[in-house]
Parts: C-alpha cells; sequence; structure tokens
C-alpha cells in the first residue's frame, strides 16, 4: 500500500505543477508531463492476467491467469500489491479510487498532458476486475493469494508455478464493511470519470456499488 500511496501522491503533485508550470533557471521547463506518464507507468507494471496485445511494458507478460478456478470463476487482472504476487482489494480500491479522484479534480491537465486515455484505462483494468470479482449480489471476491507468496523472490509471470491462489470473499454471513465500502468508492468515483466518455461503463460501475456497498 506504502508504494501506491507514494505513486497516488506522484499523480496530484504532477497535476499540479502541469496547470501551474513554473520555469526553472535559464527559462527551461521541468517536464512535468513526462513524470505524470511515468507515475501512471508504475501502475501497468503491477497489472496481472491477460495483458493487452499492445502492452507497452515490454519485460511483462501474462500471469496468474488461473486465478479464480478454484471457485468456478474467472478473477484474473487487476493489479498486485506492491512487489508481492498477491492482489489485496483493499489496497487495489483505494488506488483506484485515487486516481479517479485525480481525473475528476484534474481531467483538463490529463487532457493537456496528451494522457487522459492512459489513466483511464488503467483505471478500467481495476474496475474490470472489481466487476469480475462481484459475480452475484451478495458475495465480492476481495483477495487472491496466500501469505507463502512471500518465501518466494520470483516474477509474477511464475509465482502460480511456485504458490497456490486461493480467492477470498466476503458476503452476507461473512461481511466485510471496509473492503466494500473501498471498493463501492472506488467503482463510484471511476462511475464519474468515465461517464462523459463511455455513459455505458459508468452505468454498469454504478450497478455494481449499489450491491458492494450492502456487504
Amino acid at each position: 500500500m506504502r508504494c501506491k500511496t507514494f505513486f497516488v501522491c506522484f499523480v496530484s503533485i504532477f497535476l499540479t505543477q502541469i496547470i501551474n508550470a513554473v520555469p526553472r533557471t535559464g527559462g527551461s521547463y521541468y517536464n512535468y508531463g513526462e513524470a505524470l506518464q511515468k507515475a501512471i507507468f508504475f501502475y501497468k507494471i503491477q497489472r496481472s492476467g491477460d495483458l493487452p496485445d499492445d502492452f507497452p511494458v515490454i519485460w511483462r507478460a501474462d500471469s496468474c491467469l488461473l486465478d479464480g478456478s478454484d471457485v468456478g470463476l474467472d478473477l484474473t487482472g487487476g493489479w498486485y500489491d506492491c512487489g508481492d504476487g498477491v492482489k489485496v482489494g483493499h489496497t487495489m480500491a483505494y488506488a483506484a479510487s485515487q486516481l479517479a479522484w485525480a481525473v475528476y479534480e484534474y481531467r483538463e491537465a490529463f487532457e493537456r498532458s496528451g494522457l487522459l486515455n492512459d489513466i483511464l484505462d488503467e483505471i478500467k483494468w481495476a474496475t474490470d476486475y472489481f466487476i469480475k470479482c462481484h459475480p452475484s449480489p451478495n458475495e465480492f471476491y476481495y483477495y487472491v493469494g496466500n501469505a507463502t507468496d512471500h518465501d518466494y523472490w520470483a516474477p509474477h509471470e511464475v509465482i502460480h508455478l511456485l504458490t497456490t491462489r486461493p480467492a477470498h470473499k466476503v458476503d452476507t454471513s461473512t461481511p466485510g464493511s471496509d473492503v466494500a465500502g473501498l471498493t463501492a468508492a472506488a467503482l463510484a468515483a471511476a462511475s464519474v470519470v468515465f461517464k462523459p466518455t463511455n455513459p455505458e461503463y459508468s452505468e454498469v460501475c454504478l450497478k455494481h456499488v449499489e450491491f458492494i456497498v450492502m456487504l
């Protein structure tokens, strides 16, 4: 969580500087657009699942494509948790909500820097995963993996060969208001920022909010 929080702060700082760029001594400027691009790139590096054919991180490949198979679901996708191979709903939802909030507050800056599509695509990578994790109104899968992940220093592409990756859920009999609230907030924020460009997806996000928030 510390790593994701750190880069969320980076996003906010660089967006502010893009809007109010101050020249350096000698008349040159810091390239805050590039710095913001690198901050977003961090999240791309953390991606799990079936990566797009045009994925720009050339040293990453598809990984953990059997996530959710232990419960008969497709729970691939989402972000890994910092340098770990687990997928944690709490930290992922927090990061996604903060990135969506950044777009809500600084949409013009993202547009001016040419990075609006990049940040929306990254938010959607997380929210698509949350939607997969909510297969029915009264259950939400908030965690994939287990503590044995910490026993191995290995690429994400092979971590499934070294450790088991059980899926854990909250439901009406085992509620989890903390992770449910965080995820509902992330999906609600995503619904707002996707509405101008993808209103259908915005409605999908909002539909899931209505049920997840009750868990």
